[in-house]
């Protein structure tokens, strides 16, 4: 018996009040709504309310002419698992001996496929010498459910809660006035503010006046947000400290009895990408100024080159002609430049400057250095001329000399008597200039 009595002073063995004596048995089980009964000293079922035949019922055995509804430890031993049986069985015995006055215990049942929780109490009623225990069966699977989904639902909470406090997002709860109720820790560093300090205070998303919000104003204003569905949206908002940021929210509205009683708003700071976007597209407008700025001086060198007296040409590494101006297609009789670009000085018709060229060309494409006012000899256009030929090199990015790797050349052959010409006018225009300086210094 001693471990009997272990077994009832277990943790889901707990003592509560005695019931009062004085009731006829069945009277007393009939005035409780769970199903009940009244034991004798041998565990007899003296008395049983309909509840309990119920509970019998459901249990797959019949209370009626049966010995269960005589034995109660019959009923027990047959209806429960070994374990909570045991623990029954134990715990009626030590009422009905008077070891304890009142007893109870929690467990799961499962009468067939719906999983039930129980709740059984003992209570000892004396009567003259007569021993008397009541056994009640409470079934609580309602309120455990209830609790468990509670329970459910506060662990989600306080999942969702940690994931919001702790999330690089900005998250903010408002009233469904914009209100701020709440905000994580992303949202007060963006904005320089405490959460004390926005609690209460508009949230610029909702506010058409940025200049009167309190806390973060959002220059941006004029967002609508839809009382039924969200909205996504991006605003320019301005931290306690001055500093503008952009941030794209979605506003996601709580309806409850079909109003709108919060507004959740989840946004994601890209500033960084807003003034990267703001650079790019302000280093794309000044590239295409300096690409407009450089065709029309292209177009102004391509027409001074195609005028001047001089033969002008460009070649690529493959030293194949890439330009050319008109001198230098007249002077060597050909009859458009097209028959020139693209070939080598090999593939034209060879005349008496093709060789002087050649060999200047391959010195500066082998790295030599410039070739400047180079005397040459050739008949061109049926005469015979004394020209300088100069020949530098080009860098791959199109600039001409320096010691970047060479990508082509570049070539001016000028006639010395037109070298000639310009050196006399010039020598003229200097003696003219000093007799003009002279003639103003003497004296009147």
């Amino acid at each position: 018996m001693a471990s009997e009595l272990t077994t009832v002073a277990s943790p889901d063995v707990v003592a509560s009040e005695p019931l009062t004596a004085g009731a006829p048995e069945q009277r007393l089980v009939d005035l409780f709504e769970s199903g009940a009964c009244v034991l004798d000293e041998r565990g007899t079922i003296v008395a049983a309310n309909d509840q309990w035949r119920e509970l019998v019922a459901a249990s797959g055995l019949s209370a009626e002419g049966s010995e269960v509804e005589a034995d109660f430890y019959g009923f027990a031993t047959r209806v429960f698992p070994a374990s909570l049986a045991r623990r029954i069985v134990v715990a009626v015995r030590a009422v009905l001996a008077g070891r304890e006055r009142c007893l109870s215990l929690e467990d799961a049942w499962c009468p067939g496929e719906h999983r039930r929780q129980l709740v059984i109490r003992f209570d000892r009623i004396v009567e003259d010498a007569d021993p008397r225990a009541v056994v009640r069966f409470v079934d609580t699977t309602d309120r455990f459910e209830t609790q468990e989904a509670l329970r459910e639902a506060t662990s989600r909470a306080s999942l969702l809660a940690l994931v919001a406090e702790h999330t690089r997002d900005t998250v903010v709860i408002t009233d469904g006035g914009g209100r701020i109720e709440w905000t994580n820790a992303a949202f007060c560093e963006l904005t320089g503010y405490a959460r004390d300090d926005l609690l209460g205070t508009v949230h610029g998303a909702f506010d058409r006046d940025a200049q009167a919000t309190q806390g973060p104003a959002f220059a941006e204003a004029g967002v609508r947000p839809n009382p039924a569905e969200p909205v996504d949206a991006t605003i320019r908002g301005r931290s306690r400290y001055g500093r503008d940021y952009f941030l794209h929210v979605l506003i996601e509205p709580i309806r409850e009895y079909g109003r709108t009683v919060r507004w959740v708003v989840v946004g994601r700071d890209i500033t960084a990408q807003r003034w990267a976007t703001q650079q790019l597209f302000e280093s794309s407008r000044h590239s295409r100024a300096l690409a407009e700025t450089l065709a029309r001086e292209t177009s102004l060198l391509a027409d001074v080159i195609s005028v001047i007296p001089q033969l002008v040409y460009w070649k690529d590494a493959e030293l194949r002609y890439a330009g050319v101006n008109d001198a230098f297609v007249r002077l060597r009789g050909f009859a458009s430049a097209a028959e020139v670009l693209g070939r080598t000085e090999a593939e034209l018709c060879g005349d008496g400057l093709a060789d002087a060229l050649t060999a200047a060309e391959r010195a500066v494409m082998a790295g030599d250095g410039p070739v400047t006012d180079r005397p040459v000899t050739a008949t061109l256009a049926g005469r015979a001329r004394q020209l300088l030929l100069t020949v530098l090199p080009r860098a791959a990015g199109g600039a001409v000399g320096g010691k970047a790797e060479v990508a082509g050349v570049v070539g001016v052959v000028a006639e010395v008597a037109e070298v000639a010409e310009v050196a006399e006018v010039a020598e003229v225009a200097e003696v003219a200039e000093v007799a003009e300086v002279a003639e103003v210094d003497q004296p009147g």
